[in-house]
């Protein structure tokens, strides 16, 4: 999948469109995967994943991560995609 093909799933997906992300944990979320890489990433959702109040948030999120993980982009690119779901969905900061 490339950039564009990503675009156009978070334009159409129906979860990433009704989760309201917050700031702080797309943030961190993004930063881990650029220093870290996917699976800790993915670890860091999955516990969180386990809070109710960041559950739906969390798998959404892990959607996410899968996409830009299987996109095979830098990590750096991946993080800068994920920090900025929130712009690239049309979200209100």
């Amino acid at each position: 999948m490339n950039i564009k093909k990503f675009l156009e799933e978070i334009e159409k997906n129906e979860r990433i469109l009704k989760t309201r992300f917050s700031t702080r944990l797309i943030n961190e979320v993004g930063e881990i995967y650029e220093r870290y890489g996917y699976a800790m990433a993915k670890a860091f959702l999955l516990s969180k994943k386990e809070d109710k109040k960041f559950r739906f948030e969390a798998q959404t999120l892990l959607y996410i991560l899968n996409i830009v993980n299987d996109m095979k982009v830098p990590p750096s690119v991946g993080g800068f995609l994920i920090r900025k779901i929130k712009d690239l969905k049309g979200e209100k900061l």
